[in-house]
């Protein structure tokens, strides 16, 4: 038996073989696929109620911006790989892997705003920029950013479990912290 929160504060107890038989974690994966970055936003907009982790890049705003320009030296200005690396700083958002659940998909290829499951209940909605996507656990597969292997050229995404399989992912991996969806 184990004891799971919900996600309305309470907890349930429930048998180890329900939660690898029926749920889907945002956690567990055994398979990784590499995918573009509009399967990755399509992959997004389809996980609805389901909890998913996502790692992307937080916009960038005018407070980290200020915060990086005033440690810069002259002499940094001068060296062209820290001139580079300050670039990228300024320009790229810092990267954040979050475990949540849609709340809304404004549009295809734009943003999608989730409810961020370990943040306190008053400060826990976040925009995902799809176009900063890295990877997506959805559903027990791992959906990374990248060129597609030759054997998953015709796979179509997301991936649906198999209604045969007797277990969704291993139970041996179970960690507190975890998170579960049943959807």
């Amino acid at each position: 038996m184990v004891h799971v929160a919900n996600h309305s504060g309470g907890s349930w107890i429930i048998s180890k073989q329900l939660l690898t038989r029926d749920m889907v974690s945002a956690d567990h994966f055994e398979k990784e696929i590499k995918c573009s970055m509009s399967e990755l936003s399509i992959i997004l907009q389809s996980c609805g109620d389901c909890i998913f982790r996502v790692k992307f890049k937080k916009k960038v705003d005018e407070k980290e911006i200020m915060e990086k320009l005033k440690g810069i030296k002259v002499k940094d200005l001068k060296a062209p790989a820290k001139l580079k690396q300050l670039s990228k700083e300024i320009l790229e958002g810092e990267e954040r892997v979050i475990t949540c659940r849609h709340d809304l998909i404004e549009d295809n290829m734009g943003r999608s705003v989730v409810i961020d499951l370990d943040a306190p209940k008053k400060s826990n909605v976040r925009k995902i920029d799809h176009r900063t996507i890295n990877f997506i656990i959805f559903k027990n597969v791992k959906y990374t950013l990248g060129t597609k292997a030759k054997a998953d050229k015709d796979l179509d995404l997301p991936i649906p479990f198999p209604k045969d399989a007797v277990a969704k992912w291993d139970e041996s991996k179970l960690k507190v912290g975890n998170w579960f969806s049943q959807i």
